[in-house]
């Protein structure tokens, strides 16, 4: 049940979020958890089932429909936070880099650049920040860094790691129950991503399973305005420390994007200018 939710080898996508839901519900009956908790978490699961399965069978409409109704009886409840301030960082690959848009989202005329990412489907260009240098590198691996400090507040951002990597938690335990098997979906690593600890991927792949549930919490977030990005933790590192400070945090923020009709412009410039960057 701790995060990140390493997938079985051996096993297919389907089999390993069955076992994991299963064994969830069974740890709630188990532990008295009241019974319209339980019956709201089993709908729920359900529908995420529901939602995996139409999405394999190319139904993406009815996939995104599904997961909708899914977060209904919880889109109140989710952990939705206001960062004040805060330092950043963002690495790019190549060296040497003189120039600060070099490290803004990949720009709106290069989206035919733009890959799929756990949080931003390919084609929408999202901007991703870690909370510290140490996180950038084993995301990247090396390369350059800026940094990224806050000038004013990022509203409704949702918090992935419920606050954990700061304190500020505010989500009851009871609705922690409720959104636990959204959060945990977001954070999958299947079998073959982390062999002793080092990433390990077949030379050809090109479709990773485990992003279908956080890119399609994407779309729903943007389409509601529930929220403009998310908190989550790295899942790089096996031996994730959720209480990480400086070095050790472990958090990353994406912040989505929006494009002007105007299509001379680059960049989200109301969002690249929410920060002063420094190379």
């Amino acid at each position: 049940m701790e995060l990140p939710l390493y997938f079985a080898f051996g096993k297919s996508f389907n089999d390993n979020f069955d076992n994991f839901t299963s064994q969830y519900l069974k740890n709630l009956k188990g532990n008295d958890v009241d019974s319209d908790t339980v019956n709201l978490v089993e709908e729920f699961i359900k529908n995420l089932r529901i939602t995996i399965i139409e999405y394999f069978n190319g139904k993406l409409a009815s996939a995104y429909s599904t997961f909708k109704d899914a977060m209904e009886p919880i889109k109140e409840i989710l952990p939705i936070k206001t960062v004040q301030s805060g330092t950043f960082y963002r690495m790019r690959a190549e060296g040497g880099i003189s120039e600060k848009k070099e490290y803004y989202h990949l720009p709106f005329d290069k989206i035919h650049l733009s890959k799929s990412e756990r949080f931003s489907i390919e084609g929408y260009p999202c901007l991703y920040l870690g909370y510290s240098k140490h996180v950038c590198e084993i995301e990247i691996s090396s390369g350059s860094l800026a940094k990224f400090t806050l000038k004013e507040p990022l509203n409704k951002i949702l918090d992935l790691t419920l606050g954990q990597g700061d304190g500020d938690n505010d989500i009851s335990e009871i609705d922690l129950v409720k959104v636990y098997p959204l959060i945990a979906s977001c954070y999958i690593v299947p079998f073959y991503s982390v062999i002793q600890e080092r990433e390990c991927r077949p030379n050809k792949s090109f479709f990773r399973e485990e992003y279908i549930i956080p890119q399609l919490l994407t779309l729903y977030l943007k389409e509601t305005g529930i929220a403009n990005g998310i908190i989550y933790y790295s899942v790089r590192d096996p031996k994730l420390d959720v209480q990480g400070r400086d070095e050790k945090d472990l958090r990353n923020l994406v912040l989505f994007t929006n494009r002007e009709n105007d299509k001379r412009e680059r960049y989200d410039r109301t969002l690249i200018d929410k920060f002063d960057i420094t190379l």
